[in-house]
């Protein structure tokens, strides 16, 4: 489940996995594909080698980390007390003089206690308590301990979060003495009940951490429980609604399952009288009826969210689909049974449309890219994915990422190479027809009136986006013009889809409850970050209208472009991956251990930022020998931020400087580019040759955090080596 990004303690999750580990091979894998994760999330490297370490596995790279973090945390502490000085204005206050603080005062009751707190209250800011609870300790008389801890439980100003600073300074030696121990307790208890309105269990944020100070007091959490409820039970302050949903964290240690069950039911039925048969999931049904193993839940949960309309929550069904494959069969393989019929199962809102063709999709991505790396997990399951590449489907990607995982399975000697199996899968999306030449300008065809077999009074509204953007580049590959595809789309929506609707807005019930982003939810060319039922519709029709016209109709190339097959590079543009079967995840370096010198550099309050030599120096020359020649980044700390912008692109020695003094003198820089392969910014004329030789491709995937993924381009690979640049 890591591939969904939450708040993870990568070092707990990794020793529990390699407790269970039985080989060392195991380990390491289970290591390695764990702390590629972390590097892109926030986790403890320090805890992280030390579970490793105790474990005898080797992660390459995690020593560097562990020295970046201890350097960073040190540089911090530095700072820190500087930062602090200038934002309360005590640079120059000599520290808390704890001397005077304390003189006179009698610890073993709570007046002289909170005398002394009073006077400590009136020291310059920032009031450190747990440094004032340390000293108050320390200057305690021999045998008044348990006086102390009592007046501590005594001063009503005392609150809980006073509480836990001071139970964190208690020394451990008192816990083990009879009357120490005995007074923590009632103390624990005094505060509770005193504030018996605020003492809550929760997941996220405890005002006093009830388990942890129940610990230290050496008392149970049921008996503290008690007195906070007895004391909610006999105070006369109203409680309102966030105080009620919080008793329910505090009443459930006193319940068993058969209580708790019953307690639901009970809460449950009083709803009954004012539900509708519109509310929620509608109606009940066994559909609705979740499974009874908790791994079949697991799978419907992933699967579940490779339906979902937001790109990101699709990605991250694919990498824990990734993680499946490494090792959990049993969850996958419910997994497998959920793509096989194509339902929603309980595990989406019965009353909104399910994406199963993304679902499926996405599902086939995370599949195709295992398969390269864990193949024997997915052998069980061959059958199943040459079926989806082979047997009756025209969705293009669909059958293409099956078929790529099929490719991948053969390799590995998983798959059988049985009736000519190979050659298929390799020509899943190629036509059997001759190829057409022919100039792009002259192939479509006039407008036919009798070309859709819908009847005049069927409308569906594809937009402009889908028709210019989508639908065209299809169309030219096949001599069809906009017009066509959308008729043959529209038979699809209409026969395969089952969706009668017109394409507008408020047929999708997501939109009409408000469920999207306005700015996630725009594309021309490119994919939404949030897919409408719209988007969805036209987009997973225009990949089975492209399988079927692939299966009856000729495609054209035009000799002058001199590309040999525009449908595969028609399809190459809508791929989701690389052509090798990995990811631009992959490709992708965690966050360099780079500390750079612009932040230590000491800032004025009237001075702006000046970006100097070293700036450019340290941007251009990533680790001393390397020179960054293409790359777009920010370096930030909690003042200032840094965005850096790179891009290169070849030229003739003798006009490098020509080229210089153009781009220095030009009135604004945003006219000009260096130009990436393939652009219309490159120049050749009159002697000027400046041409781009890296190919700028912003496909992106959620893992990726929407990075480019730039290579080199074709016709720098077929050049001889370079020997010089300027």
């Amino acid at each position: 489940m890591i591939g969904f990004r939450a708040e993870w303690s990568y070092d707990r999750l990794l020793d529990s996995v390699l407790v269970a580990c039985t080989t060392r091979s195991e380990k390491q894998v289970a290591s390695a594909y764990l702390y590629r994760y972390m590097q892109f999330s926030e986790g403890n490297y320090c805890k992280l080698k030390e579970v490793v370490s105790r474990h005898g596995v080797e992660v390459p790279g995690i020593d560097e980390f562990v020295a970046f973090e201890k350097e960073k945390e040190g540089a911090d502490k530095k700072s820190q007390p500087d930062r602090i000085k200038q934002v309360v204005g005590t640079q120059s206050e000599p520290p808390v003089n704890w001397h005077e603080v304390f003189a006179g005062s009698d610890l073993t009751n709570a007046d002289g206690l909170a005398q002394t707190y009073a006077a400590f209250r009136k020291t310059k800011p920032p009031l450190d308590h747990e440094q004032f609870f340390k000293e108050a300790i320390r200057r305690v008389p021999v045998g008044a301990e348990p006086a102390l801890i009592e007046a501590v439980g005594n001063i009503p100003k005392f609150d809980p979060y006073l509480l836990w600073h001071f139970l964190k300074q208690v020394p451990d030696a008192w816990k083990g003495r009879p009357a120490t121990a005995s007074a923590l307790a009632a103390t624990l208890k005094a505060v509770c009940r005193r504030y018996c309105m605020v003492i809550a269990r929760s997941r996220r944020y405890e005002l006093l951490p009830l388990k942890m100070a129940c610990a230290m007091a050496g008392t149970s959490e049921a008996d503290v429980v008690n007195v906070v409820l007895d004391a909610v039970g006999e105070t006369s302050d109203p409680a309102d609604s966030n105080r009620l949903f919080s008793l329910v964290g505090l009443l459930i240690i006193k319940l068993s399952e058969d209580q708790a069950l019953e307690a639901l039911k009970f809460g449950l039925k009083l709803f009954t009288s004012t539900l509708e048969e519109t509310d929620g999931d509608g109606p009940w049904s066994s559909e609705l009826l979740p499974p009874n193993d908790i791994k079949a839940s697991l799978a419907g949960y992933i699967w579940a969210s490779m339906a979902a309309p937001e790109g990101v929550l699709r990605w991250e069904g694919s990498h824990t689909v990734l993680g499946l494959v490494l090792g959990r069969y049993d969850v996958l393989n419910h997994v497998m049974n959920l793509a096989a019929e194509r339902k929603a199962g309980p595990f989406v809102d019965a009353g909104l449309p399910f994406y199963s063709l993304h679902a499926l999709q996405w599902f086939l991505i995370g599949v195709a890219r295992a398969a390269t790396e864990f193949p024997a997990t997915l052998t069980p399951f061959v059958n199943q994915i040459v079926d989806w590449a082979l047997k009756d489907q025209p969705h293009v990607l669909i059958r293409q990422f099956a078929a790529r995982a099929g490719l991948a399975l053969m390799e590995h000697g998983v798959l059988a190479d049985r009736e000519n199996l190979k050659d298929r899968l390799g020509r899943v999306n190629e036509s059997s027809l001759a190829v057409v030449e022919s100039k792009t300008y002259r192939r479509i065809r006039p407008k036919k009136t009798h070309a859709s077999t819908a009847s005049d009074n069927d409308r569906y509204y594809f937009g402009l986006d889908i028709g210019q953007y989508w639908y065209e580049p299809l169309g030219r590959v096949f001599a069809l013009g906009r017009d066509e595809v959308e008729t043959e789309a529209l038979k699809v929506i209409r026969t395969e889809f089952g969706f009668t609707g017109n394409g507008r807005w408020d047929e999708d019930e997501r939109s009409r409850r408000k469920l999207y982003q306005e700015e996630r939810t725009y594309y021309q060319g490119s994919h939404p970050r949030a897919d409408t039922l719209h988007f969805y519709h036209a987009y997973h029709a225009m990949m089975v209208v492209a399988g079927k016209l692939l299966a009856r109709m000729p495609t054209h190339r035009d000799p002058e472009f001199g590309e040999e097959d525009e449908f595969a590079d028609w399809l190459d543009r809508h791929d989701l991956s690389r052509k090798d079967r990995r990811w631009l995840w992959d490709r992708r370096d965690p966050t360099p251990l780079e500390h750079p010198s612009w932040q230590d550099r000491k800032r004025g309050k009237d001075t702006l930022p000046v970006v100097t030599v070293d700036d450019f120096e340290e941007a251009l020359h990533a680790g001393g020998a390397m020179l960054n020649v293409w790359g777009h980044w920010t370096a930030a700390d909690s003042e200032l931020e840094q965005s850096v912008h790179i891009s290169s692109a070849l030229l003739s020695p003798d006009k490098s400087l020509a080229l210089l003094r153009a781009l220095v003198t030009a009135k604004d820089v945003h006219y000009y580019a260096l130009p990436s392969a393939g652009s219309d910014m490159e120049i050749d004329e009159f002697g000027f040759t400046l041409k781009g030789w890296i190919v700028d491709d912003r496909r992106t995937e959620d893992w990726t955090a929407r990075i480019v993924g730039p290579v080199v381009s074709v016709f720098l690979r077929q050049c001889p080596p370079l020997t010089s640049l300027r």
